[in-house]
């Protein structure tokens, strides 16, 4: 794959189809039935698909997420090896690539730490943002045995800010005069060396007799690393290409974590220092291995502002062949209510909706989660709940507290606890409005008192009815507008290739994080990241990490351990999305045709965030060549309509082929998830004949593979 290639895919190469074909009642449907012609160009090559989309991140934290005081992570800690209750699932999912780092918590991670022995890591606790009761069981050479294990490739995020660095090593102690970036860059050099660089049959004279972990954040002589690795059992280097230089570093300063707060404050960096730090980085990593691919992270972290593009790619212009690709973070903010997106109120802008209403006493009901601010004067000071101002037609607003997610005693958060709020409202008939407001803001100072401010309030449905009874108001188009949320995001690819055109800049886009959040493993998280996927390829995009490989009690992954009170592993929808797409689709993207688009949506993530328009097709379609033959995946959005769908080559032939299609049969659609029965979403395949017409059912992704 030419990682610089910067063609774009034509929108005629995304092809609006619906639902896919099962035998009558499989998957049953609700509504009549869209008939479609999808025509086939193999003449007309588009562009390379990187197989490199379907990834997934790996957490190191507790043995690879493990819950609960069991041993349920990636890792086993009892029998240190690959955890045997999902290695299996592992082995035939399709992915690619891993990352390793996981984010923030990379930011915290010393790698010469993670490879000492491993009773001594199982003795040992490390200190991290959240506290000093984890270990290093899931380290580095534990990542590359799973990369291995699957036939993956690893991609490696480098720790940049050097969290709580004393809790690991005290320069000042140590009598190192060093900076900490200096420290930083050090590491990071030695870490490439460990990883790839050829090792020598015997230990040097000026090698040290016996490691210590230290030693990872010095200058040793060249060739240690590369020795050190062979020694522990892995002579062949790992060949890692691709590299991230920190992890929504704009972010961190903010969100390190109240544990490492207390030992060291993390220090804010700005754009122009950040990217300058990267060429220092790289420099010092490639001269360990010329061969390798660095990037650096968008500014800021999901929504990079076009003058502080401009500082980067300038500093990039400048520095030519040093830095190498461009990592954005978008997270399509998915609801837990209905599948609708997630609303940020941040500031204190109002936000209106209008609404037609049958007259009446009516039950209003938001359905939300608010952070409350813990003041200076944390915990004497009890965590003060966000409230928010609601207000119809423009009278007197009435105040809602937030705060179904505090601890009783108001002292702690418990994370993404969505809660129902709900008043009765008197209305006449006809047509009205809503307006919400935060009332106490942290961001911008609304209130006096800066020991009294809430936080923020996410929001994901607001409902109007009698009572038992209510339909949404907020998101009248539902999880239509999930995927105008990844439409979004598309435009954003697109304008960053163009900025990289403009500047002349041969930067390739990596995604890491891509992916619904919060999430609740279901059917609709699956299908969005099935759109993200297709719109990744159309754009180019060479690298992508989903948001987590591995979920454990309530935390979102492709594979999920159970709940908190007894482990029953399972894999979630978006576990086969990415299988059928990392196994199926192609290398090379081809032409097809496309039917326009038939949703045009007005959407915002945040209060503080102006409202876009976004036109997005239900049912989409991607067509490329995997090994000459076609591979075509098919997405249907519709929640009630099945598709009929004749596939043809060039306008003319007939194709013969397997569909294989992710769907299923619960009445919950959107919601549907494998929690409480496995194969509640569930892939079916299917031989087509040469007549090539099959029906798509509705919410489902298919992948066809042509004879």
């Amino acid at each position: 794959m030419n990682l610089r290639d910067k063609r774009r895919i034509p929108r005629c190469a995304v092809l609006a189809l619906l639902l896919a074909s099962l035998p009558a009642g499989l998957f049953p449907a609700t509504g009549e039935a869209r008939r479609l012609t999808v025509t086939l160009d193999p003449a007309r090559p588009l562009g390379e698909a990187s197989p490199l989309l379907a990834g997934a991140n790996t957490k190191w934290l507790f043995a690879g997420e493990a819950h609960h005081g069991r041993d349920n992570g990636l890792w086993s800690r009892n029998e240190n090896r690959v955890n045997a209750s999902i290695h299996d699932w592992l082995k035939i999912s399709g992915l690619k690539l891993l990352r390793f780092g996981d984010g923030t918590n990379g930011d915290f991670f010393y790698w010469g730490w993670s490879i000492l022995p491993w009773e001594e890591r199982k003795a040992d606790r490390v200190a991290t943002r959240w506290g000093t009761n984890d270990q290093y069981l899931f380290g580095l050479l534990e990542f590359l045995a799973l990369a291995d294990s699957i036939g993956a490739e690893g991609l490696v995020q480098i720790n940049y800010p050097l969290g709580i660095l004393k809790a690991f090593y005290d320069p000042a102690k140590a009598g190192d005069s060093r900076t900490k970036i200096e420290i930083a860059v050090q590491q990071a050099a030695n870490l490439v060396e460990f990883l790839n660089a050829p090792a020598a049959m015997g230990a040097d004279a000026a090698y040290p007799k016996a490691y210590r972990p230290e030693y990872s954040l010095q200058k040793m002589p060249r060739g240690y690393f590369a020795w050190l690795r062979a020694s522990l059992g892995r002579p062949k280097p790992a060949g890692v290409r691709f590299w991230e230089i920190g992890n929504e570093v704009d972010l961190f300063d903010r969100a390190g974590g109240d544990f490492s707060k207390t030992i060291e404050t993390p220090a804010a960096v700005s754009c122009l220092d950040y990217t300058r730090d990267c060429l220092r980085f790289a420099r010092a990593m490639k001269e360990m291995d010329a061969s390798i691919k660095v990037g650096f992270v968008e500014w800021p972290c999901g929504k990079p502002k076009p003058e502080d593009l401009d500082i980067q790619l300038k500093v990039v212009k400048d520095h030519p062949g040093t830095l190498d690709f461009y990592i954005i973070h978008d997270y399509v903010s998915g609801g837990l209510a209905g599948r609708n997106p997630t609303f940020a109120f941040r500031g204190s802008k109002p936000v209106t909706r209008s609404f037609s209403c049958e007259g009446g006493r009516q039950i209003l009901r938001l359905h939300a989660w608010g952070r409350a601010y813990f003041g200076d004067k944390a915990p004497q000071e009890r965590g003060v709940p966000s409230r928010l101002e609601v207000s119809i037609d423009g009278g007197e607003p009435s105040q809602w507290t937030i705060d179904q997610n505090l601890h009783a005693d108001h002292t702690d958060l418990v994370p993404n606890r969505f809660g129902w709020y709900e008043r009765p409202v008197d209305l006449a008939r006809g047509e009205h409005t809503l307006t919400l407001r935060m009332a106490n803001d942290f961001y911008d100072g609304s209130m006096s008192d800066p020991d009294r401010r809430g936080r923020d309030v996410f929001l994901d449905s607001v409902t109007l009815g009698p009572a038992g009874a209510g339909r949404e108001i907020f998101y009248p188009e539902g999880p239509y507008q999930l995927f105008a949320e990844v439409a979004r995001m598309e435009k954003k690819m697109a304008w960053l290739n163009g900025a990289f055109a403009r500047a002349n800049t041969p930067l390739f886009l990596a995604q890491t994080e891509g992916g619904v959040y919060p999430s609740t493993t279901d059917l609709g998280e699956a299908l969005c990241n099935a759109a993200i996927l297709m719109a990744d390829a159309r754009q180019g995009v060479a690298l992508r990490a989903h948001f987590q490989l591995f979920g454990a009690c309530g935390r979102a992954g492709i594979l999920h351990s159970g709940g908190e009170r007894s482990d029953a592993y399972h894999r979630t929808p978006t576990f086969d999305a990415l299988r059928l797409f990392g196994t199926y689709f192609g290398e090379t993207l081809i032409a097809c045709t496309a039917p326009a688009a038939e949703k045009t949506l007005e959407t915002a993530s945040s209060d503080l965030d102006a409202q876009q328009t976004s036109t997005i097709s239900v049912v989409q379609a991607l067509a490329s060549l995997r090994a000459g033959k076609p591979a075509v995946a098919l997405l249907n959005m519709d929640g009630q309509r099945p598709a009929i769908i004749t596939l043809t080559r060039d306008g003319r032939t007939p194709m013969r082929g397997t569909l294989r299609v992710l769907a299923t049969d619960s009445p919950k659609r959107w919601l549907a998830s494998n929690e409480e029965r496995p194969d509640s979403v569930t892939v079916r395949t299917l031989a087509c004949d040469g007549t090539s017409v099959f029906e798509l059912p509705p919410c489902s992704f298919a992948v066809f593979s042509g004879e």
